[in-house]
């Protein structure tokens, strides 16, 4: 730059100068674009976060108004219990009945096992109920399975 201002005068210099006011515009305008997409991708990732936030606030409200007698246990992939609700949900699903919306399967995302004490309970009760029931049955309260 100093050679081109000592042989072109201040025309060359200016050009020069032109040039190097236009590229850091460009570049200024460039990081405004960036910053733009940026502070989007960041109220999006707040939305997401405050609505995550609420549902673990309402999960565990759930729970607590129970006294315990409710939790929510979020599945994995590798659960067994999270493969067997996803195939569940596959064979319960009809493709023909969805084929005027345009949806062609279903695919379990995230499962969610309920457990509530107060049924299991009941159904624990029930249970033990049946067993004495068949094992009276049998002859005389042996034991449940056993035969002569």
């Amino acid at each position: 730059a100093v050679h081109a201002l000592a042989l072109g005068g201040a025309g060359g210099a200016g050009r020069e100068l032109g040039a190097k006011v236009l590229a850091l515009d460009a570049a200024v305008e460039g990081k405004a674009k960036e910053g733009a997409r940026l502070d989007a991708h960041l109220q999006l990732l707040s939305v997401r976060g405050a609505s995550a936030r609420d549902h673990t606030i309402g999960r565990l409200l759930l729970e607590l108004e129970s006294g315990g007698n409710v939790r929510l246990e979020e599945g994995a992939a590798s659960d067994v219990w999270f493969s067997s609700c996803a195939d569940l949900l596959h064979s319960r699903f009809y493709a023909a009945d969805f084929a005027a919306l345009g949806v062609e399967g279903v695919v379990a995302l995230r499962v969610t096992r309920v457990h509530n004490r107060a049924l299991r309970t009941r159904f624990d009760e029930r249970l033990d109920a049946l067993a004495e029931a068949a094992a009276a049955a049998d002859g005389g309260g042996g034991g449940a399975g056993r035969r002569s």
